[in-house]
């Protein structure tokens, strides 16, 4: 009876023993009921149930970090984290709050990103827009600290999930600012490229978990270097997982005011609705050995003030606004519509497509001040004897810069089937035809078809089919008494009857808008609409508005209008009443 007696509070003791460490170890965050407002704001994801507070000016990491009055310092992935929040370990369904106009600084990086997400209970780092210091509430900081950090001796970027991998992640409303590089030294491409976010081993892990994350209102800008360094983030300072879930919207980023001459902007497969401006190499997408999808789409996003590359390195990319590339097979799609291009780098290719199996889809997009001769440059990834299939139609292309662009609108090379249709260019085209193809090493040897059939001359002698029409005359003045040119709310819209005339109707488009919503419906609604002209800029409180203009829905029979605009109902678009947005 003893010893069974023993045994009996002996087992008993270890049950609890068990059941107190187990309740320790499962302990939660603060509820909704923790905010400002006593409940949880809208910015939230349904899901998210479990909160920590964050004040890096005023918080204390011994603090239990489960309310705004008793916040953590740090994040508990700091680099200099200690006490409860070091201890921390992230789960589902868990929320980091950081307190409004806060600045985290370098000493935090590097940090991981929280982890444990899943589909139903998302992890998030974000805000309380009541919980802010000052005035008025503004985002959170997270500084890289400039040239006061040797941005290299974090081994790349700020936040990674090198050490636990994330998944169903939600970054909201940070801004981003102060990375800086001091040389070239550990920011290999292959273990999270320099930026400001980077995921797991970049193009390098095969299978890799990161998946679903997701991006937005973010604004990240003042990017600068040292001198005589190359470029260690071509592919983005946001390299995120390619996945269909994944995606980064609704943000700026603008190094206007840093060194305005590096960077990518974002790597993922859904990049939409964002301002990109003081870039060298906005989007280079390539294919990667982990990636996820079966898609990438790039649609209604405005890019502009490009700038010349500061990238030093043998082999190092050239800069380019739009560049889609890789060995993708034939059941990859491509989606580029609705975007405000303004490329004005001549060193930037402003939409380089090189697949060599991939279907790229481009309509709806207004490209402006081509500073590179070559303009649109379909093309392939590997060369001769390899290439993509690709639809580029109702877009409206300027070739060349103002006030009297001359370049080619666009340059052909090596092997893809590429169809154009209902494309308007605007040139005098005094230097090149309107379309050219490659010779030499790289010389057009693919399959092209252009509908309307289209012949004029203009002072550069005689120009060739590009499936569209153009304007022979000095940007400016259009045809000599219409209205179409850059000072216009809506670049190049014809915005009278003479102008509208000479750019023509055609037979609609609306087969290849049948096509696409086969596999994206979204964007086959929007192909049988005109453009949106991407988003408007607010430079005050660095957020974006969408759309930039309403678009016009394309006639359901009869002819469309050439180029990414619409007249509606026969009259040319009117100019837009209280839109700030101005093309630089």
């Amino acid at each position: 009876m003893k010893v069974f007696f023993r045994f009996a509070l002996l087992t008993f003791g270890i049950s609890l023993v068990i059941m107190i460490s187990g309740s320790a170890s499962a302990a939660t965050g603060g509820s909704c009921s923790a905010f400002a407002g006593g409940a949880c704001p809208a910015n939230i994801p349904t899901g998210v149930k479990s909160f920590y507070f964050i004040d890096y000016a005023s918080g204390s990491d011994s603090n239990p970090g489960t309310s705004e009055s008793s916040p953590w310092q740090h994040l508990p992935t700091c680099a200099n984290a200690t006490g409860t929040a070091a201890a921390h370990a992230p789960g589902a369904g868990e929320g980091w709050i950081f307190k409004g106009g806060v600045t985290v600084d370098y000493h935090c990086w590097p940090a991981n990103l929280p982890w444990g997400g899943t589909s139903s209970g998302l992890d998030y780092m974000g805000y309380d827009p009541g919980w802010y210091t000052g005035s008025a509430w503004a985002r959170p900081i997270f500084s890289g600290g400039g040239s006061s950090l040797n941005a290299d001796s974090i081994g790349g970027s700020l936040m990674t999930d090198s050490v636990h991998h994330a998944s169903y992640l939600v970054v909201d409303n940070i801004e981003f600012t102060e990375f800086y590089w001091s040389s070239s030294t550990n920011c290999s491409v292959q273990s999270g490229t320099c930026g400001y976010v980077s995921t797991y081993m970049g193009l390098s892990a095969p299978g890799s978990p990161d998946v679903a994350w997701e991006f937005k209102n973010i604004y990240a800008h003042k990017i600068t270097h040292g001198s005589g360094v190359q470029d260690q983030a071509p592919y983005g300072l946001f390299w995120m997982p390619r996945d269909a879930a994944s995606s980064f919207h609704n943000s700026t980023i603008d190094n206007t005011d840093g060194s305005d001459d590096c960077c990518g902007a974002v790597f993922t497969d859904n990049i939409y609705e964002n301002y990109f401006s003081g870039l060298d190499n906005v989007i280079y997408n390539p294919s990667a050995s982990n990636q996820q999808g079966s898609i990438f789409i790039l649609h209604d996003n405005w890019i502009t003030n490009m700038t010349g590359t500061f990238q030093t390195g043998s082999g190092a990319a050239h800069g380019n606004c739009i560049h889609v590339f890789g060995a993708e097979p034939s059941t990859y799609h491509e989606l580029v519509y609705n975007n405000l291009i303004n490329c004005n780098n001549p060193n930037a290719e402003p939409f380089e497509i090189e697949e060599d199996s991939a279907t790229v889809y481009a309509f709806n997009n207004v490209w402006v001040n081509l500073s590179q001769p070559n303009g649109i440059s379909p093309s392939s990834f590997t060369g001769a004897g390899h290439g993509g299939t690709y639809y580029i139609f109702q877009n409206t292309v300027e070739g060349g810069v103002d006030p009297a662009p001359g370049d080619m609108c666009m340059k052909l090379w090596n092997d893809p089937t590429v169809t154009e249709e209902n494309n308007f260019c605007i040139s005098k085209n005094a230097n090149f035809p309107t379309v050219t193809l490659a010779t030499g090493s790289e010389a057009w040897t693919g399959k092209f078809t252009a509908s309307p059939s289209f012949s004029i001359t203009c002072s550069g002698g005689a120009q060739t089919n590009w499936g569209g029409s153009q304007i022979c005359a000095p940007v400016g003045s259009g045809d000599g008494s219409g209205n179409l040119n850059m000072s216009e709310a809506y670049p190049f819209a014809p915005m009278d009857s003479v102008a509208s005339a000479k750019v023509g109707t055609a037979p609609s488009s609306a087969g290849l808008c049948t096509i696409i919503a086969a596999f994206d419906a979204a964007a086959g609604t929007a192909c049988l609409s005109d453009t949106t002209l991407g988003v408007s800029y607010n430079q005050t409180n660095h957020t974006v508005s969408w759309p930039a203009r309403t678009p016009i829905a394309r006639p359901t029979s009869g002819d469309w209008e050439i180029g990414a605009y619409e007249n509606a109902a026969g009259s040319a678009p009117q100019p837009p009443t209280g839109l700030s947005a101005v093309v630089n």
